[in-house]
């Protein structure tokens, strides 16, 4: 006989037999207040009367849980195991072997294990598409399966040439050679080469231009004494009064 092991089978918590037990007196609730009283538990989400975290944060976005369908999933071992040679697996013998609780329920079957008899799918049973590639070569039938071999392998072909004319492609077939890549790499570092002397001459170029307006602010010192020395002239030119009368 199948034994328990050992710690499996606890004995019920007994309160209120005495203060011997810790769980005497008032039998582990306290003393006093609504959590002490016989009914007073309270409802979750209760914090005493305040407005409770639930309506607190704020309502964002959209959930799909209302809508979720939920699906009953099956291995395709246990349907291979529960049902004989060309058996129907319907909602119904499903319902009979007791492999489903309700019939309203939407039943998948997955590709767990393997088949070795043939089986006749319902239209009503949802499989994937390596369940129906086993059961088809099993010798079964599946109801709402339709096998794609042309159609993918069309698709694998399209998706194929594609690939070849993406830009991708074109562009790493008219990336350039090895011997042109090294060719430019040497252009680009003689290219650095000459940027220090380019920074050199700009620089020789920036001391001529303060030299140029070192030169223009003495030319503009020339002219204002010479706008002083045409200024003494005019009023060497102005006639005396005694001359005049004389």
């Amino acid at each position: 006989m199948f034994e328990l092991p050992k710690g499996a089978i606890k004995s019920r918590k007994r309160v209120g037999r005495g203060a011997g037990s810790r769980t005497g007196c008032t039998a582990g609730r306290g003393t006093k207040g609504q959590k002490a009283r016989s009914g007073g538990s309270l409802r979750p989400g209760f914090e005493g009367g305040q407005m409770p975290l639930y309506r607190r944060l704020p309502r964002r976005g959209f959930s799909n849980a209302p809508f979720k369908t939920k699906s009953c999933i099956l291995s395709l071992q246990r349907i291979d195991k529960e049902y004989k040679e060309n058996e129907t697996v319907s909602i119904q013998t499903l319902l009979e072997k007791k492999m489903v609780s309700r019939k309203d329920l939407l039943v998948k079957i997955l590709a767990n294990g393997r088949i070795t008899k043939p089986l006749n799918i319902d239209i009503s049973i949802r499989v994937s598409r390596s369940v129906g590639k086993k059961i088809i070569e099993a010798g079964g039938t599946v109801a709402n399966f339709v096998e794609e071999e042309g159609a993918s392998a069309g698709s694998g072909a399209a998706a194929k040439d594609a690939k070849d004319a993406s830009p991708g492609a074109a562009a790493k077939d008219a990336s350039p050679s090895p011997e042109k890549s090294d060719s430019a790499k040497g252009e680009q570092v003689a290219g650095k080469d000459n940027a220090p002397a380019g920074k050199d001459n700009a620089v020789a170029g920036q001391d001529n231009a303060v030299a140029g307006q070192d030169n223009t602010v003495a030319g503009q010192d020339n002219a204002v004494a010479g706008q002083d020395n045409t200024v003494a002239g005019q009023d060497n030119t102005v006639p005396k009064e005694g001359d005049d009368e004389s």
